[in-house]
């Protein structure tokens, strides 16, 4: 009897591990179908922030655009974005400063973000313009939650180190879970959650990536004219002419960044009590049958 109950939970544990265990999609592009779990952005995608102060406890907006390189499963390419149809995405967050160490590294917190995948059989999204980024076809949308969301440490003199100044580098990153608002049912089974993770590099942490000289906007494929970034980390000279580096409160960066998927997943605890029950109801049973 308690070898068959042990079984039972067995089995259950089982279930639940499976069950929080990555799950593939389809989706059909070109004419054929392919099951992947994850989308790849490109390295030339850009994050720009604005309304930035650099003051702990302020809030500041970020806008990410991107194109897709690759669909995977787990570490397999299984479609690369080579010929006409082009997959982008555009995200907007808007975040706190949490914490800042004094020596240019800050904390930040997410408040409220909200992002879209678009595919287009045209592929004209440009990431060093911006044009074409959100006038596909709408696939999938979604929120991200609230809660810690990322950092970002640049190199710069102490007390002289936030992004209004002119470091030589710097590195920051964000993860991002969230929740699937909208589905156009391209992507099957219909997932519920997503999950972005991105990495930002400025200056001489830059590589393979050219600053746009604009910026996408929310929807319509075209570009956002509140986009006047001042400067380059790259460009001392450039720095100079603006007068004070990022004088504006914008700044645009590097955004190299991934994006994975979840279908609805039973709690584990609740999964646990339906194995514990199994066991019970296996116990009743072979009670009754004494």
């Amino acid at each position: 009897m308690r070898k068959n109950l042990l079984k039972t939970l067995v089995a259950a544990a089982a279930v639940m591990a499976a069950s929080s265990a990555a799950q593939a999609y389809q989706i059909s592009l070109d004419g054929h179908t392919y099951t992947f779990d994850s989308i790849d952005w490109s390295s030339g995608g850009s994050a720009w922030i604005y309304n930035y102060s650099g003051v702990q406890d302020s809030q500041f907006d970020l806008a990410f655009m991107s194109k897709a390189v690759a669909l995977q499963l787990g570490n397999t390419k299984v479609y690369e974005f080579t010929g006409n149809t082009e997959m982008t995405v555009y995200a907007q967050l808007n975040e706190t400063i949490v914490s800042d160490d004094g020596f240019g590294g800050q904390r930040f917190s997410l408040n409220n973000g909200s992002w879209s995948i678009y595919v287009d059989a045209a592929n004209n999204g440009d990431l060093t313009t911006g044009y074409g980024i959100t006038d596909g076809t709408k696939i999938l949308s979604g929120s991200f939650k609230q809660g810690a969301s990322g950092t970002f440490a640049i190199d710069g003199l102490p007390g002289q180190n936030n992004m209004f100044n002119e470091p030589s580098g710097g590195t920051g990153s964000q993860s991002l879970p969230g929740n699937v608002l909208f589905a156009a049912g391209w992507v099957l089974p219909q997932p519920t959650g997503a999950s972005t993770s991105s990495q930002l590099n400025v200056g001489g942490a830059v590589s393979g990536w050219v600053k746009p000289t604009g910026f996408a906007a929310a929807s319509g494929g075209g570009i956002d004219p509140n986009y006047k970034v001042c400067g380059d980390w790259n460009d001392p000279a450039a720095d100079l002419a603006c007068g004070i580096y990022l004088s504006n409160g914008q700044q645009v960066m590097q955004a190299d960044g991934s994006s994975f998927f979840r279908g609805a997943v039973p709690e584990p605890a609740s999964m646990a009590l339906v194995g514990l029950g199994l066991g019970l109801a296996a116990l009743r049973r072979r009670t009754a049958k004494a």
